[in-house]
């Protein structure tokens, strides 16, 4: 499998573990060779794990309920297979139908309910690898998730979604979904979302906006936030290859050094929920916590007001 397009399309699929074998090892052995479509489905993986951890449990019908709507529509079905077939007017006159053959409203209201979940989720898993792969969102202007460049100190970089060219980034930028940005080891920048909440990228630092959430998936380096007040529904994060940070409005930095497979949280004021496949911890203020890839959250830490230094690096 060399074509990148076919092997986007088959991404939601392999995540769910729904290919077949031999298709397995096409796309494995594709995704051993193509660094884009690798990133493509790391993403595709943290965004479904962060929409998962999001949403919580799902609601949950009671039993009673669920039994009654049942025999309600198992009454139906054997209510109508004991009456005799009545043709529709539209029915050719030669067709008869066996009595195997006939369908309920409860049958194929069952059918029918089963094949709209294959189909809204097949289109879901379509709509969102179409958001990857053709970059849509940028037509989106004034999304939540646009972040403008409220200041850069030294020769920042962005990439736009669509364009593999990296060119300089200056104040007054809007990155969009999926735009990158970076900074070399004298470099800073000053986002700032539309609600005022800010965050500042620190030197040798790489991150991409957000596609679900205001935020940045942040690669490498350190990142600084000072957050207004969020919707439960659309709380600013911080992702990283280790954990995401969500906050409902607080400030706290993140960091997620070169060298270092771990990324570690510190929270200034307010509440941080830092967490990853394996787990969950929330920190609070004046504490810190880190996280490293198959880890759950160590248990926050408190740190003293007075030892400031971790954000030297603020300018």
């Amino acid at each position: 499998m060399n074509d990148c397009a076919s092997m986007r399309e088959l991404i939601p699929a392999y995540i769910d573990d729904e290919l077949m074998p031999s298709q397995i090892e096409q796309a494995e052995r594709h995704l051993s060779q193509c660094a884009r479509c690798r990133e493509v489905l790391e993403g595709l993986e943290r965004d479904t794990m962060l929409l998962k951890a999001t949403i919580g449990t799902p609601v949950v019908v009671s039993d009673r309920i669920n039994d009654a709507v049942w025999a309600k529509i198992e009454a139906e079905d054997r209510a109508q297979a004991a009456q005799p077939l009545q043709p529709a007017s539209r029915m050719r006159p030669d067709v008869t139908l066996k009595p195997a053959q006939r369908r309920s409203w409860g049958g194929v209201l069952r059918e029918r309910f089963a094949l709209q979940r294959w189909v809204f989720a097949g289109g879901m898993a379509a709509v969102a690898l179409l958001l990857l792969a053709t970059g849509w969102h940028r037509s989106q202007a004034g999304s939540p998730m646009d972040v403008q460049i409220a200041s850069v100190v030294g020769n920042p970089l962005w990439r736009s979604a669509e364009a593999g060219a990296w060119q300089p980034l200056s104040a007054g930028v809007v990155l969009r979904s999926g735009d990158r940005l970076k900074t070399d080891e004298d470099d800073q920048v000053t986002a700032q979302w539309k609600d005022g909440s800010r965050a500042v990228v620190g030197p040798q630092g790489e991150g991409e906006v957000l596609r679900l959430f205001p935020g940045l998936d942040l690669k490498h380096g350190r990142v600084w936030a000072k957050i207004k007040r969020q919707s439960k529904e659309t709380p600013f994060t911080v992702r990283s290859p280790h954990a995401t940070a969500q906050v409902m409005g607080t400030e706290f930095s993140m960091e997620v050094p070169p060298a270092q497979k771990q990324t570690f949280v510190v929270v200034l004021e307010g509440a941080v929920r830092f967490f990853n496949s394996q787990g969950s911890v929330t920190v609070r203020d004046w504490s810190r916590a880190q996280a490293a890839v198959k880890t759950v959250p160590t248990s926050p830490e408190a740190i003293s007001p007075l030892k400031q230094d971790s954000m030297w690096w603020v300018k």
